[in-house]
């Protein structure tokens, strides 16, 4: 219906819509309209794919077969440069015209352990290529990379393998060419330096040979040599050295050992013939005795400058001659040496001959030992000035010191000693010689006793202080005989004076008594020795001393028929006594050495059988010393007891007349008599006594009466004896009973309370206090007629306990004030003594 088949077409073509695939490709649809005259419309869908099936374009990439000079350890390095390059590379080298970036993967099979190997290190290695673009098309390239070795060993590190210069060692010159020869060889078999060579060890060959030595002079010469050095692939490089074997080494002087500086002893006159052996025996030595190894026939020649007259004078007719020799080998080579010859005088003086300097012996002599010593020295100087022999010496006269002093005395003993004296001989080349002589001040005179007075002593025996004694009189003889002995060589004795004195040397007499023999050695310093005898005497002349003894006068209680054994018994107690109380410095056991003329049958004749027994005692000591002491036995009736007191014969204190029986204790009878043994008193009708009867001159004075009552009608007299003090010192007090205090407890326990048993508050009264203190039983423990507040538990009668103490317990007192008109006073104390 369309009349011109022109259709409108209209499209949504945009090429903005292509969807991309990969690279510049991709698919692009489009929807068409068609619409005729009459606007009808048609619509068709076409799809374009543009797409990419062609792989990169390597042609202009120039990544191709290469060849690198092979270099060792780096070729691995080498060659992984060498394929990153390429990869490098061909990753934009390559074109596509549907790759937007122009940047390609690529890849490879590259391994360096694919190499493979030619020769050294060297070799080829293939490595395939593939290029991919962004659609995956791939173009595959192959490159060989060949790592060649063309280089010959470079030998200039060989620094060893050079020419080289020997010194020429005759017969080891061919042993030290070959050594050198084969040390180049080994040297280039390992030093060149090639970067291919695997194992770094060449192929050496060379053109040597000792027959083409050079002949220069001596031994020596010279021999070039040239060496080829091939590496692994046959790369060769050369190198051409030179060994010189030469001789310029003197003749070695060394090992001509004799041919040295010689010392001859000076020989007066000979001493140039002995100059001129000695230089023509060096030439002679010099010309044959050098070492030197490149001399053919080891003859030399010498030359020296030796001329005696050369001799340069030191001392006395010695010199020194100094000669240079001059020795040249084949190759003129020369070596110099110079000695000397000395003729020295090294001798020193010869003193055996000096027959008069030798060692001597002098007796010490005190103060004069100095001035021996100085005028024995000064001889020994004057004969060594003229005595020696020295055939180098013109004048034969000698110099000599001396190290003598008075001051070097070693003292050996006393003022004794010895001197060493070193004498120094000098001749006129200073030469020495020493001679130590030695003077001995000796002392062999032992030590003079004639000023000594020590001698036998006689010391009074003194018991145990015998031995100090003894001991005292030895130190002292020991002390005079170190002042008075004489010597002129020992001036202290101290401490040199020894005994055999001991006290156990005693040889005993009598008793404690004894001598002893002591022999007195006095030694001086240098061992003299004098000995002196001394005896001690220790004698006893003392008879026995009884101060100690007690033996007096003893009045015992008449016993009727016992009478003969209690006086048989005093008398042995007497002499026991004695035994044990006799003392004695001398003696110390009197056991039966106490006699008596002791006998009942003289007892003296009394009323009853009482009666006086006067007998003497003789202490005799072990030594026949005697000491008597006289004892009187009494016997009397000793119950009866006399107490002392005192009476005041002033008006004020109304003095009575005294019964004197008032003095009396005990059992008696009242028949005796009364007597007055001393003062000026009477008896009033037989027992009475006035004290006003005394006359007092003076205030607070009195006198003493002594009185004996004697009873001798009865079996066993009675006698006692008392005194009456007859004084004025009396004053009246009001003293009654209510005023005594008395203790009634005793507690002796050191506490200071209750010590004693006291009767108090009438000490002012004048009263004599009599006390007496019974146990539970009765029996008087305890009595005194003058109580003086002093009795502290203590038994002195029939008492039971221990230590002289009584028990514990109670006990029963009788208080008595005498001549106070107050009845007696008794009561209960307890005492308690523990």
């Amino acid at each position: 219906c369309d009349t011109d088949a022109v259709f409108d077409v209209t499209s949504d073509y945009a090429f903005t819509n292509l969807a991309s695939t990969c690279g510049a490709g991709g698919t692009l649809t489009v929807t068409y309209t068609v619409s005729d005259d009459c606007d009808n419309e048609t619509v068709l869908t076409a799809t374009l794919t543009l797409e990419d099936s062609i792989g990169p374009d390597l042609t202009a990439c120039t990544v191709v077969d290469e060849t690198i000079e092979c270099n060792g350890t780096d070729n691995e390095t080498i060659a992984n440069d060498w394929n990153a390059a390429n990869i490098l590379a061909l990753q934009s080298c390559g074109t596509d015209a549907c790759d937007t970036d122009a940047v390609f993967d690529v890849t490879s099979d590259y391994a360096f352990t694919n190499l493979a190997s030619t020769c050294g290190a060297g070799g080829t290695l293939t490595v395939t290529y593939t290029v991919s673009d962004d659609c995956d098309n791939e173009t595959v390239l192959t490159a060989t990379l060949t790592l060649e070795d063309s280089i010959g060993p470079d030998l200039t590190v060989c620094t060893e393998v050079i020419d080289e210069t020997i010194e020429c060692n005759g017969t080891d010159n061919e042993a030290i060419a070959d050594a050198w020869n084969a040390n180049n060889i080994a040297n280039l078999e390992t030093c060149p330096g090639d970067d291919c060579d695997a194992d770094a060890t060449y192929t050496v060959t060379s053109d040597y040979a000792f027959a083409n030595l050079a002949s220069t002079c001596g031994l020596g010469g010279t021999i070039t040599v040239n060496y080829t050095v091939a590496d692994d692939c046959g790369n060769a490089s050369t190198i051409t050295v030179t060994l010189t074997l030469e001789d310029t080494t003197p003749p070695d002087l060394t090992i001509c050992s004799e041919v040295i500086d010689e010392t001859i002893e000076c020989n007066g006159t000979d001493n140039e013939a002995i100059a001129d052996a000695w230089n023509a025996a060096n030439i002679a030595n010099l010309e044959t005795c050098p070492g030197d190894d490149c001399d053919a026939d080891a003859t030399y020649t010498v030359t020296s400058d030796y001329s005696f007259d050369n001799l340069v004078s030191t001392c006395g007719l010695g010199g020194t001659i100094t000669v240079n020799y001059t020795v040249a080998d084949d190759c003129g080579n020369a070596s110099t040496i110079t000695v000397t010859l000395a003729l020295e005088d090294t001798t020193p003086p010869d003193l055996t001959i000096c027959s008069e300097v030798i060692d001597e012996t002098i007796e010490c002599n005190g103060t004069d030992n100095e001035a021996i010593a100085d005028t024995w020295n000064a001889a020994n100087i004057a004969n060594l000035e003229i005595c020696p022999g020295d055939d180098c010496d013109a004048d034969v006269t000698y110099t000599v010191t001396s190290d003598y002093s008075f001051d070097n005395l070693v003292s050996t003993c006393g003022l004794a000693g010895t001197i060493t004296v070193n004498y120094i001989i000098s001749d006129d080349c200073g030469n020495e010689a020493t001679i130590a002589t030695t003077l001995t001040i000796e002392d062999t005179i032992a030590p003079e006793l004639t000023a000594c007075d020590v001698l036998d002593e006689i010391i009074e025996c003194n018991g145990e202080n015998n031995e100090t004694l003894a001991n005292e009189w030895n130190t002292n003889n020991i002390i005079a005989l170190e002042d008075c002995v004489v010597d002129s060589c020992d001036n202290d004795f101290t401490g040199q004076i020894t005994s055999d004195f001991d006290f156990a040397n005693l040889v005993a007499t009598c008793g404690l008594a004894g001598t002893i023999d002591v022999v007195y050695t006095i030694t001086d310093d240098c061992g003299n020795s004098t000995t002196i005898n001394a005896t001690l005497t220790l004698e006893d002349t003392t008879p026995p001393d009884l101060t100690n003894c007690d033996v007096t006068d003893q009045t015992l209680s008449c016993d009727g028929e016992n009478n003969e054994a209690i006086a048989d018994q005093w008398n042995a107690e007497n002499i026991a006594a004695l035994e044990a109380c006799a003392a004695d410095g001398c003696d110390t056991d009197f056991t039966g050495q106490v006699t008596s003329d002791y006998d009942f049958n003289n007892l003296s004749s009394a009323p009853g059988l009482g009666g006086m027994l006067d007998v003497e005692y003789i202490i005799t000591d072990d030594c026949g010393n005697e000491t008597s002491v006289y004892a009187m036995l009494t016997l009397q009736n000793n119950s009866v007891t006399a107490t002392n007191t005192t009476l005041c014969n002033t008006d004020e204190f109304e003095a009575q007349i005294f019964d004197l029986f008032d003095l009396l204790s005990g059992y008696y009878d009242d028949s005796g008599t009364w007597e007055v043994i001393s003062g000026n008193a009477q008896i009033i009708d037989g027992h009475y006594f006035d004290p006003l009867s005394i006359t007092l001159e003076g205030e607070n004075v009195g006198e003493f009466i002594e009185f004996s009552y004697t009873e001798n009608d009865s079996a066993c007299p009675t006698y006692v004896e008392a005194t009456i003090e007859v004084h004025n010192r009396c004053f009246v007090l009001n003293c009654g009973e209510d005023d005594v205090e008395i203790s009634n407890a005793v507690t002796p326990n050191g506490d200071q309370y209750n010590e004693f048993f006291e009767v108090s508050g009438v000490e002012l009264c004048g009263y004599v206090i009599d006390v007496k203190i019974f146990n539970r039983w009765g029996a008087l423990i305890y009595e005194s007629h003058d109580y003086q507040n002093n009795w502290a538990g203590t038994a002195h009668k029939n008492a039971v306990g221990g230590s002289n103490t009584v028990p514990d317990g109670t006990y029963y007192y009788i208080v008595t004030l005498k001549n106070s008109g107050i009845d007696p006073i008794n009561g209960y104390i307890y005492v308690g003594t523990k």
